[in-house]
């Protein structure tokens, strides 16, 4: 049962990858849109698209947060496929402990304000 956890897991992030990149699906944020200010994932879509092109600089001026999130998420990917291969169930467990951690929910939620505040100053 875990092992297709596992599956399902990859094939959301191969089925999103496919639905951004290829067929460029248009992104739309409703924060935006209802709230007039941008979130905090505002601009990630086209820095993931610009560290795909390796632009690097154009990755941090579409969001600050877009490569440390493609780190993040390239390495998920990897231990997932590991996982799946191995027939191994860690990652999930893992990263419950990381969570759980309040330092790192406390980086987390710095990066967020961060990012807020960086992407409504620079798209002024």
């Amino acid at each position: 049962m875990k092992r297709l956890i596992n599956i399902l897991i990859i094939g959301l992030f191969v089925l999103g990858f496919l639905l951004v990149f290829i067929f460029h699906v248009p992104m739309l944020c409703l924060i935006k849109q209802g709230i007039g200010i941008y979130c905090p994932t505002c601009g990630v879509t086209r820095s993931f698209y610009s560290i795909f092109n390796l632009d690097f600089i154009s990755a941090i001026k579409y969001n600050i947060l877009g490569i440390p999130l493609f780190i993040f998420f390239a390495l998920s990917f990897v231990i997932i496929l590991k996982d799946i291969i191995l027939n191994e169930d860690k990652f999930l467990s893992n990263m419950n402990k990381i969570l759980q951690n309040k330092f790192v929910i406390t980086i987390l939620f710095l990066l967020i304000i961060l990012s807020t505040i960086v992407n409504n100053i620079t798209k002024l």
